[in-house]
Order: C-alpha cells, then structure tokens, then sequence
C-alpha cells in the first residue's frame, strides 16, 4: 500500500550508503562517468569505465597540486608586492625624513650664526645635540675661574680672585640631565678637562695607563682635542654626580 511504499523510499533515502554517495565529489563524478560511458557505448564498458575513472582520478590529482602551486605562487606574489609597496612608503618617508632633518639643521645653524653670545642658547645647543646623536644626555661646560662672592657696594671686577683654581662649570644641559648645571669640575678631576691639555701631554698620560684600560682619545682636527671613554665604570679617573651608569662618555671642545 501507498503508506509502506512512503515508510521504505524513507528508508532508503535516510539509508547512510546512499548519502555518502549523493556527496558532489562522488555522485557528480560517477554521473559524468556514466554518462560517457552512454555517449561512447563501448564494447567493453566496466573497463571503459574503470579506466574513466583512473583517468579523472590522475587529472583530478594533478588539478589539485595546480591549485595549491597556483595559491602558494598567489601568495607568494601578494607578499612580494606588500614589501615592495612597504620599501616604497619607506623611500618617501627617508626623502620626507631628510627635508625634515634639513629643516631642522638649517633652523638650528641660523640660530647659532644670528645669536651674538651662544650661553644665550645653551639649552638649544645641548637640546640639538643630544637629538641629532641619540646620546642619553648631553651637557655644556665653560673652562672659568672660581669667583669671590661680592655684595651690592663691590666694583664690576670684585668676583675675580687670581688665586682662585680654574674649573669647568656645566652651563646647561638637555632635559634629562640638568642636575649638571652648575656643577663644577676641577682641573685635576675627571677626564673632561683632557681636551684642554696638548696632544703630547695626553698621550705621555695614556701611555702611563695600566694595561688593557678601554680608553682613547679621538683626533678630529690638529687643533682641537676629543675624548672618548668606551666604558665609563671602567676609567678610575671618571667624575661622576650620581649613581654611576653602564654607558660611554664622549666630550669636545667648542672652539
């Protein structure tokens, strides 16, 4: 009857066999298989069939290793192009880097040719410097003699006392670092004062140094003295106004 008829094509169609054959890859394979196999009509056809069927496997294989190439090379060309267009952006912000930096530099040398004096800007000069070198902190300092304290009734040259010592006083420094300003340093202290002595004087004290100590000095011109200090808690000799920090020191003169 017409109820058992609807209950078994139920069951049939519920049946795990035929659901795991209606899937695409198989029940479309098998329809184009067979419908090949109608259209050619060969003698022999479940090996026509068969052999059908080891052909698509193999292109199928093939079409398959294809796509994964063809997605790997995609992706391969995305990424190529990503770092080009990265390397693009990175040239245009160099060049726009550059101007900037040009710029700045510009400002900054007609500042120091239009001032008359340039303790007025020290704090500019530090600033600039320490920008331009990435150092940790920059300070500038003036080779004077120590001055007498003077009262309201003194005379414009009552401060200066001949038999006072000559020291460096820190005029200013970059942000970071202005507890060094007026801080003082005395002639025989510290390795600052090195690039007020001759050459010759610097290196018969070098030479004097125990062996293996990471200190030279630099010559930049005939003229002028640098000193350079790779570690500093390794130099005895250094002068230090706080805790001591691993880091290198460096000082010129301005002349």
């Amino acid at each position: 009857n017409s109820i058992e008829m609807a209950a078994w094509k139920n069951q049939f169609k519920a049946h795990p066999d035929i659901e795991f054959l209606k899937q695409e890859n198989i029940s479309e394979v098998i329809a184009d298989g067979l419908a090949t196999l109608y259209l050619e009509k060969p003698r022999n056809p479940i090996d026509y069939l068969a052999k059908w069927l080891l052909n698509f496997s193999k292109q199928e294989e093939k079409r398959q290793v294809f796509e994964i190439r063809e997605k790997r090379r995609q992706e391969l060309k995305k990424k190529e192009n990503k770092e080009i267009k990265e390397l693009e952006n990175k040239k245009k912000d160099l060049v726009k880097n550059e101007k900037e930096d040009a710029k700045v530099l510009d400002s900054f040398n007609k500042k120091v040719k239009e001032t008359e004096d340039l303790i007025d800007i020290m704090d500019v000069v530090s600033n600039h410097i320490q920008e331009r070198t990435e150092a940790t902190g920059v300070y500038v300092g003036r080779l004077e003699q120590l001055k007498k304290p003077i009262t309201d009734e003194d005379d414009d040259k009552a401060h200066i006392d001949e038999s006072q010592p000559w020291v460096i006083r820190w005029l200013d420094s970059s942000k970071d670092h202005q507890f060094m300003i007026d801080q003082t340093l005395k002639i025989e202290e510290g390795v600052t004062n090195d690039v007020f002595k001759e050459k010759e004087e610097q290196k018969e004290e070098g030479g004097e140094e125990e062996e293996g100590k990471e200190k030279e000095i630099l010559e930049e011109k005939d003229d002028m003295n640098s000193v350079f200090i790779s570690e500093v808690v390794r130099e005895p000799r250094m002068k230090f106004f706080k805790v001591p920090k691993l880091g290198s020191f460096f000082a010129v003169p301005l002349v």
